[in-house]
């Protein structure tokens, strides 16, 4: 699952960076908030 995720940011960055397809980024973008969104609610749910 770390591994994914890294690699999505590792997309987004390269995305970022060109900003050719911005749909694209959109894309990765909303994919690592929702995930980012999810860890942090597992987090304060073991806490």
């Amino acid at each position: 699952m770390a591994i994914c995720i890294f690699k999505w940011t590792e997309s987004h960055l390269i995305y970022t960076k060109s900003e050719e397809i911005p749909s694209e980024n959109d894309f990765f973008n909303q994919i690592i908030y929702s995930t980012g969104n999810r860890r942090m609610s597992l987090h304060r749910l073991e806490e």
